[in-house]
């Protein structure tokens, strides 16, 4: 089997064995990633944007200011300042007198064309306030955490897992080092809460990018939410210890179904969230409809869907 043993996919992995071998585990699985998802690439062009706010800023708190300012233009007139750069210096000129803090070509991600629904053509998706005003305060979280003159700011950083026999590389989304602190920033544009307190995803990403610090905060910022956890290296290191015994299940050909709130995602989770393949966990429809035949569980998966 070809692993990866991946920061994304850590919980469900580690938690449920079978999951990170559906073919073998299920019987004629098969599955294919849509080609239109709209929550996905809107995420990634927001983490983006983000990235470059920060990276390319004359001044971050005006970048964020500006970002707010951006958010209570109505309708179409703030998707023309996004796609137009002259009208977008014009705006911001007669409001504030001065060059904008922020490159209009770092903003144009704020909107993104998808493939239509019916698969003709593309149509233009605009990042809604919410979500604009969303990273107007992840802005201003991560700037505060660089008031120290020695912080050190990294963004998209890209190492090796080399603490996993499988080693695949990971990129965090923030990396803040302050002395001997060390800030872990996931960026989560979905609106359900994601808690930073045992997420494992935070977890692997600790495991990989911690050079000795004495502290480490694992931090998520999302709309409307944001929850930071403070964890020893004692507490990361147990934790490491038990996804590389999972690892080493997984690689002797472990595919023991272990149902839990890490399915949400999971492709064979029939009421899970994102891109589902076929057959369905077969776990998780005894759980959702009792004992059945196999017959009678697809009616009812199909039925439910």
């Amino acid at each position: 089997m070809n692993l990866r043993f991946s920061a994304s996919q850590a919980s469900k992995y580690h938690n449920c064995h079978a999951s990170a071998n559906l073919e073998e585990a299920i019987p004629g699985w098969s599955f294919k990633k849509k080609e239109r998802a709209q929550a996905r690439d809107a995420g990634t062009a927001q983490h983006e944007v983000f990235e470059n706010l920060l990276l390319h800023s004359v001044d971050r708190l005006a970048a964020a200011y500006l970002l707010r300012e951006l958010a209570d233009v109505r309708g179409k007139a703030r998707t023309k300042l996004i796609k137009d750069q002259r009208e977008f210096l014009i705006w911001w000129f007669m409001k504030e007198q001065s060059a904008p803090p922020i490159e209009h070509e770092y903003l144009r991600k704020l909107i993104i064309d998808l493939p239509a629904k019916d698969g003709e053509g593309m149509v233009e998706f605009s990042t809604p306030p919410i979500s604009i005003r969303f990273l107007a305060d992840a802005v201003e979280y991560v700037h505060s955490l660089l008031q120290d003159p020695d912080a050190e700011l990294l963004t998209e950083e890209t190492v090796s897992a080399d603490w996993l026999v499988t080693k695949p590389n990971t990129t965090v989304d923030v990396l803040v080092r302050v002395g001997s602190k060390l800030y872990v920033i996931d960026l989560k544009t979905g609106t359900t809460p994601v808690d930073a307190v045992e997420n494992e995803q935070l977890l692997y990403y600790a495991a990989c990018f911690w050079k000795g610090e004495a502290e480490i905060t694992l931090v998520i910022i999302q709309p409307k939410n944001l929850s930071e956890w403070n964890i020893t290296y004692d507490q990361l290191a147990r934790w490491m210890g038990e996804v590389q015994a999972s690892e080493a299940a997984i690689l002797a050909g472990d595919v023991t179904f272990t149902p839990g709130n890490h399915c949400t995602f999971c492709p064979a989770n029939p009421q899970g969230r994102g891109d589902k393949g076929w057959p369905f966990c077969p776990v998780r429809i005894e759980l959702l409809y009792g004992p059945q035949d196999d017959t009678e569980s697809d009616e009812l998966v199909l039925l439910d869907d």
